[in-house]
């Protein structure tokens, strides 16, 4: 609305909008057939669905358009200039008073959240003696055990929380990765290192980690180890090179392939951020692909490489489908999991991701990275300069659907924030208070 109460759009029945004023495009969500009338710059050249549009006056300076039920696009709708210029200053007029009583009340708490469901029970609880940097699931022999990561221990507890080993490293660790293949749990330090420890605690191997050689005659040393960039940041394994299991450790922009001994396969340059997040898919050529995500990052990308090419260069998987908005941010955004599920039972695995920093969101793609579905979140003031490298999620089937679960340790406790999402579309189902591990 303007000052003199004239809309810049309204409709007959309840649609959802999105209209990008700058390229002059209008998607529309119509549940049931409705007429839009528009505050428009002109009425020349303007297309629902790629079709020219006949426009009726609706009153002073507005156009009516019949649009019927569905998902549309409306192009050529660039709103006037005049009111759009209204609508800024009556939301400035707004803005400027709800400033004043945030900064009057900004002290006051806020209200409980409320939810519909008692918290789940905990199961395992333990005192690692510190902050946890990281956890990991060990599934062998029919035994579940968790490993935990305090400073440079890394404690191993069985079912009940009892610690049944520590592990000593040389330095804070910082990722681990448990290696069923091998039989190795791994643990990526700060110091460059990862060591690998069976599960009698006996340390089997160290593999000393180096920046690309590429990467470091590049000159752009912001992003070198020796700008803050030191240490493992990720660590993942499988199959990938001549139906092998290999172990893939990710520093400052470089990816290492390492063999189940330890001894090094490729080293790759992987521009720019510090590589920390690993997803295996098979890619639509019938070979492997390794995504690879990077924070601090340029942009919140994932890294393509093809076990058939070992090219580390190809990006994707960052689109939104269309009739949704793409916000872009320059080391704004960072993926906290991706995931490669069959989300919707059909046979054909997706891959989704969560995405947080400046903007959040969760969305699915195919495995060619076409984007598919997508579910936008609340905005934040700003990307965190360090977000929690320990996201963990899960997915299985709940009620003849599947869900993802996305959680993240705190600090030195267990207790998890879950939320459960539906994809295909994605949306959120709930939000829970969760504590346990």
């Amino acid at each position: 609305m303007g000052r003199d109460q004239s809309p810049l759009i309204a409709s007959r029945e309840p649609v959802d909008l999105d209209w990008d004023f700058t390229e002059g495009v209008l998607n529309i969500v119509a549940q049931e057939g409705t007429v839009l009338r528009l505050s428009l710059a002109t009425e020349d050249g303007i297309e629902l669905d790629g079709q020219p549009v006949m426009c009726e006056s609706a009153g002073e300076r507005l156009h009516a358009i019949d649009v019927p039920a569905g998902r549309h696009r409306l192009t050529g709708a660039a709103p006037a200039p005049g009111r759009l210029a209204l609508l800024a200053a009556t939301l400035r007029e707004r803005v400027e008073p709800a400033l004043r009583e945030r900064a009057e009340n900004g002290d006051r708490a806020a209200p409980p959240a409320v939810t519909s469901t008692e918290p789940m029970a905990r199961t395992l609880a333990a005192d690692v003696g510190g902050a946890v940097a990281d956890i990991e699931v060990i599934y062998t022999g029919g035994e579940v055990l968790v490993a935990a990561a305090s400073g440079d221990v890394a404690v191993v507890l069985d079912a009940g929380g009892d610690a049944v080993r520590h592990l000593k490293a040389d330095a804070d660790i910082r990722v681990m990765r448990w290696w069923p293949e091998a039989g190795l749990l791994l643990v990526g330090c700060v110091d460059d290192r990862v060591i690998a420890y069976d599960l009698d605690g006996q340390r089997r191997w160290d593999f000393s980690s180096e920046m690309d050689p590429e990467f470091a005659a590049s000159g752009k040393s912001w992003w070198f180890k020796s700008s803050g960039h030191e240490g493992i940041f990720g660590l993942h394994t499988g199959v990938f090179l001549d139906g092998e299991s290999q172990c893939f450790v990710g520093s400052a922009s470089t990816l290492e392939i390492i063999d189940h001994e330890g001894a090094l396969i490729e080293r790759l340059p992987m521009y720019w951020g510090d590589v920390r997040q690993f997803t295996l898919i098979d890619d639509p050529e019938g070979g492997r692909s390794l995504l690879a995500a990077r924070w601090p990052n340029g942009f919140d990308t994932l890294a393509i490489l093809s076990n058939q090419t070992l090219d580390p260069s190809p990006r994707g998987f960052r689109g939104v489908p269309e009739g949704h908005t793409f916000i872009n941010g320059w080391t704004a955004m960072n993926r906290v999991r991706t995931l490669y599920k069959d989300l919707d039972g059909d046979g054909t695995r997706e891959v989704v991701s969560g995405i947080n920093g400046t903007w959040n969101r969760v969305t699915v793609w195919s495995a060619d990275g076409t984007a598919l579905h997508n579910a936008h979140s609340v905005p934040a003031l700003r990307a965190s300069a360090r977000t929690c490298p320990t996201w963990t999620s899960r997915t299985s089937t709940l009620t003849g659907g599947s869900r993802s679960w996305w959680r993240s340790p705190k600090a030195s406790s267990l207790r998890l924030t879950m939320s459960v999402v539906s994809c295909g579309p994605v949306r959120l189902l709930e939000r829970r208070p969760f504590c346990g591990a």
